[in-house]
């Protein structure tokens, strides 16, 4: 089975990789070094968001490389309290600067939820998902985004976007491997022309016990194959069309991402073999899910969390300096958990 290295999206059928480098967990001072071995390895699709803390490295290791812009794909990502049209405007200006870059290929909204400015998991009543849409909308008539998407975003709450979207979403990312094939959400997506991204296409590796590089099956396939049980994994999603945007520190790793898949395929009692992992296992839960299958204790925990922000940044009455110590810890608590989970 011959593997196209490009996938169509938008009404345009731009062209993007359909192998990429995430950047998220990767901490300043490697995150550099990766973006230098992905594109020296010939991958120029780099995955970004603000909100993990490293797109002025990545930029400054794009602008070092000598890759001329337009053989760049650059996806980057709107975080969680930037929905009203100011905020979306100056998020994805900083977005920019950091990258270094005049126009993003791909420019996705995070999570389907609607936070306050500056807060965590404080509800904005005056936004919502729909009027940010609409602004992303005009900066792609603008030139500052050649493509808008989604991310997180399950079933129905894609169809709410497709009910009123001008410029139909160009993809939808969301977590993919074979423990979590998702199968529903990944056909309704590419029924409606949505292209669908696998972020954690590895199951996030070895962390939370995940085991699928350790798996029985993954490794028998590997050494049948004679590549890496992470190729067998990538090749898995991208047999179903689905990008995948692994991420590795080390250069060697990144250059087996890049060339691997494309060396074999997997015949089909070896796609049913994987497929019979399947087990409904989600490594990336944050308190601020929308996901069908959140536990109890999950949604529990998710209540008294936004409990507490909601008395964090309610504050106001406070000593100026004491509320704004609490919000700042607040949003270091927010983002700390967010890259453990």
């Amino acid at each position: 089975m011959e593997l196209q290295r490009y996938i169509e999206i938008g009404s345009d059928r731009a062209k993007m990789p359909i192998v990429g480098l995430g950047t998220w967990e990767s901490p300043p001072g490697a995150v550099g070094s990766a973006v230098k071995a992905s594109l020296d390895a010939g991958c120029k699709h780099i995955d970004c968001a603000p909100v993990y803390r490293n797109e002025i490295e990545v930029g400054e290791a794009l602008a070092s490389s000598g890759v001329p812009r337009k053989e760049l794909f650059l996806t980057s990502k709107l975080w969680n309290d930037c929905r009203r049209p100011e905020h979306v405007r100056a998020a994805l200006d900083r977005t920019l600067s950091d990258l270094q870059t005049d126009y993003l290929d791909l420019y996705l909204i995070h999570w389907p939820t609607v936070w306050a400015k500056d807060s965590v998991m404080v509800a904005d009543s005056e936004a919502s998902i729909k009027e940010c849409w609409q602004t992303l909308e005009a900066l792609v008539d603008e030139g500052k985004v050649r493509h808008i998407g989604i991310s997180n975003f399950k079933q129905s709450e894609v169809a709410d976007v497709l009910s009123y979207c001008r410029i139909k979403p160009a993809v939808n990312q969301v977590e993919l491997h074979p423990r979590l094939p998702q199968t529903e959400l990944v056909s309704y997506c590419q029924q409606h022309g949505i292209q669908v991204t696998a972020y954690s296409p590895l199951g996030r590796g070895d962390v939370k016990k995940a085991g699928l590089l350790t798996d029985p099956v993954v490794q028998r396939i590997a050494e049948a194959r004679g590549v890496t049980p992470t190729a067998v994994l990538l090749r898995w999603n991208m047999q179903r069309n689905v990008v995948v945007i692994p991420k590795s520190k080390s250069p060697n790793r990144v250059l087996q991402n890049c060339q691997q898949p494309f060396s074999f395929s997997l015949g089909a009692a070896e796609v049913a073999q994987l497929d019979a992992l399947e087990d409904g296992a989600r490594f990336c839960t944050v308190p601020w899910s929308t996901f069908d299958d959140r536990t109890v204790m999950d949604k529990v925990l998710s209540g008294v969390i936004a409990g507490v922000a909601i008395s964090v940044f309610s504050v106001s009455s406070v000593v100026g300096g004491i509320s704004m110590g609490l919000k700042a810890m607040w949003r270091r608590f927010s983002a700390l958990t967010y890259r453990l989970l």
